[in-house]
This record gives C-alpha cells, sequence and structure tokens, in this order.
C-alpha cells in the first residue's frame, strides 16, 4: 500500500528525415496554425488532433495537457525527427494530467535530466511509435495508475536504471524506490506490449487484494528489458507473473537483493 500511495506522488533507432520545418521560428503546430511553445500548441490541441513538432526545443519546465482538454480522448504527437532537450530536474517534462486515452507519440528524440520525461494519470492506453530517450531520470516514462502502452521501434533507457531513490510517504517513512526507464502499475487490462523496443528496465509496483493476479508486461521475440518488482512475495509469484508466459523477448526479472534470469 506504501508503495502505491507514494508512487502516485512521484543503441537508437534511426528516425526518418522529415522536411516540414517554421520559417517563422515556430516550435509547434496544429493543422495549417503555428505555436510559439509547445505548451501553446498543448492548450490549443483538441481530440484527434495533430501536434507536429517543427524545430529541435529545450524544456526548462513543464509542459502540460490539463486534465480538462479534449485532447486526451484522443491526439497524435509528431515529433518530426526532432530532439527535445530536457532541463527539468525535479520536474516532469511532459504530463497528460489525467485520463488520457488513444495518445500516439512518435518519431520523436528526447535527451537530458527529469524526473519524467513522460507522465501519464489512469485512462487507458497510449502508443510509442520510433520514440528514442535517454538521460537522467526517476523514472523515464511514468504509467500510473491503469494507464497502458504500446512501445514499438523504441529505445528507451535511463543513466540511473537498478538505482535507489528515497522518497518520504505520507507518514513520514522514508521508502526505497527503484528508478528505471519506465514505472507501471499491475492494471493487466491495459498491458505494456514491447514490439522490436529496447526499454532499460521497468519497475513494476506490487500485487495487493485489489488486483488481479495477471501479467501485464508482454515482450516480442525482438525485444530487450529488465523488469524490477516492486513485490517480491512468495504466496503470489508476482516477479514471475508480471511478464506474461506468452512473451518471447529476452528480459530479466530483478529485485533488490536477488536476480531470477528469464530470457
Amino acid at each position: 500500500a506504501g508503495v502505491l500511495s507514494a508512487a502516485m506522488v512521484l543503441g537508437t533507432m534511426a528516425i526518418p528525415a522529415f522536411a516540414d520545418e517554421s520559417a517563422s521560428g515556430s516550435a509547434a503546430k496544429i493543422g495549417n496554425t503555428e505555436y510559439a511553445t509547445l505548451q501553446d500548441a498543448f492548450t490549443a490541441a483538441k481530440k484527434d488532433d495533430t501536434i507536429t513538432l517543427l524545430k529541435d526545443i529545450e524544456l526548462t519546465d513543464t509542459v502540460e495537457m490539463k486534465k480538462d482538454s479534449p485532447a486526451l480522448k484522443g491526439f497524435t504527437f509528431e515529433g518530426n525527427g526532432k530532439t527535445i532537450t530536457l532541463n527539468t530536474p525535479d520536474k516532469t517534462a511532459i504530463r497528460f494530467k489525467e485520463y488520457p486515452n488513444d495518445i500516439t507519440i512518435q518519431n520523436l528524440n528526447i535527451t537530458g535530466t527529469a524526473n519524467y520525461a513522460f507522465y501519464f494519470t489512469g485512462g487507458g492506453e497510449s502508443r510509442f511509435n520510433n520514440v528514442n530517450i535517454s538521460g537522467s531520470y526517476f523514472c523515464t516514462v511514468g504509467l500510473f495508475g491503469t494507464h497502458g502502452a504500446i512501445f514499438n521501434k523504441c529505445n528507451i533507457s535511463n543513466t540511473n536504471d537498478g538505482t535507489t531513490r528515497l522518497f518520504e510517504d505520507t507518514n513520514g517513512n522514508m521508502t526505497p524506490y527503484i528508478q528505471s526507464a519506465m514505472w507501471t502499475n499491475v492494471a493487466y487490462n491495459t498491458p505494456v506490449k514491447l514490439t522490436d523496443s529496447n526499454i532499460s528496465a521497468i519497475t513494476i509496483n506490487g500485487y495487493s487484494e485489489s488486483n488481479t493476479f495477471a501479467p501485464k508486461i508482454y515482450i516480442d521475440s525482438t525485444s530487450t528489458t529488465n523488469v524490477y518488482s516492486m513485490d517480491d512475495s512468495v504466496d503470489t509469484g508476482s516477479k514471475v507473473l508480471c511478464v506474461s508466459p506468452e512473451s518471447t523477448g529476452t528480459y530479466t526479472i530483478k529485485k533488490l537483493t536477488t536476480n531470477t534470469d528469464k530470457s
């Protein structure tokens, strides 16, 4: 229970060349309308829009799609082969406030330092296509609550993989959390699927009586990852259960003190 509450507080693949750039220096566009900043485009987006990045940019503060945005019901973030450099230590870089669903992020490079590069809270499923993220994070991609995602042709890493970071819970206790390239909860109905992707490490939250004991992570034959389980219960066997037996890729299931290898 402590893990659940505290967590809520908290090789590169080639990208094809794109010629679509702004002569005015705008950061992004929706249709034919250009926006000076990525935040301006996120604020203006509607359902089924495509936000296209027009140039390499640096973020020094959080870009957020707020909980009342109609785009949270589905939109595409087209990276256009550009690079976002993050300079947001102790902040989330790009956050989808509440219950996002049917969001596609594609053809994008991200590097730098942040608490999270992407943060999703609840909702349904998102898709990452041809996305490369590297740098230093608590968790590179945070999938909280019921949120799940499909990763296709992605390379996502974190220089802090496998190390612990202390967070203070609501009772004032300092609890260690495993840093990784992805955080996911155990909601099985919105799985995490890896296709032709390398996710350097995934931290999965612990199972409890309120969770169905079912696999969450699917790894295809062309994908690799390491999985850190926050639940090493002998009764549920959840550190093995978190990865679907249908997985055919290469993975290692780890905890803080011992490793269980599976390939």
